[in-house]
């Protein structure tokens, strides 16, 4: 039941994607933030695909059902990430000005940039650096509207009020970062159940933004194949066993995933070396000095996984905490098994997102 008598009710985080919703609350005390609702449902497939919302309607019913059995959730407004595979973000330069005559010029420099037709997307943008006395680096998204709107729709058949929407590393990145920034740039890999996402985030802002065909779902149906299994046999077996090469069945699904789990190795490198050749003259500390990674999403919780990534792009892989901003106690909010706790990374980044200036 919402508290009419709150002017401001605050609002929560929903992580929409392919397969599932996951919704988070957050609340703050004198001690920090904590978790006051959590839920998440799982979605049948066929409603998206790869981002895109293709039965609209229905994706508004599912989150209604998962509204109407959340307790503790007390506001109706709502944060929500947008796919990353179908937005684009670049930082350009662009000579100082004011917050006016920037927004306007913006517009027509983003034309060289963005592969959309300007009239055809949403475009946002922001000043994260200043160059010098005369110039500025401005970060720039833009998302097309025929993805946006049908997001909105659903929001709104499930009697929601979206209040910001943003790319799903966005969020993630504010989760993943003591403090919601870093004094150093850092890679953040989200192996999502259809695709995985490439970020680097410095600072109190994204630089750069890209995303890889090889998913968790790849993983899962290499497994199958391979020990002749079906998909939810195959999952419990892969989420069990990892990529830890051990045992009679482990050393199976070790050898059904790696030629896979090389495909992603070998196309985050390609990731890694495209921006270190292409972004490294701006104004800020430069890629090659990046040691370190932060992995997140369902597929950040197989075991040794981020061990072998570390050994092929030679820089430190660690499973991110999306409770580094959080009170310790949050961790109970997730039940005596916290191997899900990754998953929600981005809407725990949503939830944040309320608390962006504290």
């Amino acid at each position: 039941m919402l508290d009419i008598l709150n002017l401001n009710p605050g609002s929560f985080g929903l992580d929409i994607s392919d397969l599932s919703l996951k919704l988070v609350r957050l609340k703050k005390r004198r001690e920090g933030f904590y978790v006051s609702a959590i839920n998440q449902l799982r979605l049948p497939a066929g409603l998206l695909h790869k981002g895109e919302v293709i039965k609209t309607a229905v994706l508004g019913e599912y989150i209604k059902k998962l509204i109407d059995k959340t307790e503790g959730l007390g506001t109706r407004q709502v944060s929500v990430c947008l796919p990353e595979e179908k937005s684009f973000l670049r930082v350009i330069q662009m000579p100082k000005m004011s917050s006016r005559e920037l927004k306007r010029a913006v517009r027509y420099e983003a034309e060289n940039y963005i592969p959309f037709s300007l009239d055809k997307v949403y475009l946002d943008s922001q000043v994260i650096t200043e160059k010098s006395d005369d110039q500025a680096h401005v970060l720039v998204v833009a998302i097309p509207r025929k993805i946006v709107d049908p997001y909105v729709k659903a929001i709104e058949i499930a009697g929601l009020i979206p209040l910001s929407m943003e790319i799903e590393s966005q969020a993630a990145a504010r989760a993943l970062t003591k403090g919601k920034k870093s004094d150093q740039p850092v890679y953040l890999i989200d192996l999502g159940a259809t695709c995985t996402g490439f970020s680097v985030f410095y600072g109190n802002y994204l630089r750069f933004s890209s995303f890889i065909p090889v998913s968790s779902e790849n993983f899962t149906l290499a497994v199958a194949k391979k020990l002749r299994k079906d998909r939810e046999e195959a999952e419990a077996l892969k989420k069990i066993h990892g990529f830890q090469n051990k045992g009679k069945i482990g050393k199976a699904i070790y050898k059904a995933l790696e030629p896979k789990v090389k495909e992603l190795a070998e196309e985050l490198n390609k990731h890694i070396d495209y921006y270190e050749n292409h972004f490294t003259d701006q104004n800020f500390k430069k890629a090659k000095g990046i040691q370190r990674a932060f992995f997140y999403g369902g597929g950040a919780e197989l075991a040794g996984l981020p061990e072998y990534l570390s050994k092929k792009l030679h820089i430190k892989v660690e499973k991110g905490n999306p409770l580094i901003n959080l009170v310790p106690s949050s961790k109970e909010a997730f039940g005596k098994s916290n191997k899900k706790i990754s998953a929600f990374t981005v809407a725990i980044g949503l939830a944040l997102r309320e608390f962006k200036h504290d």
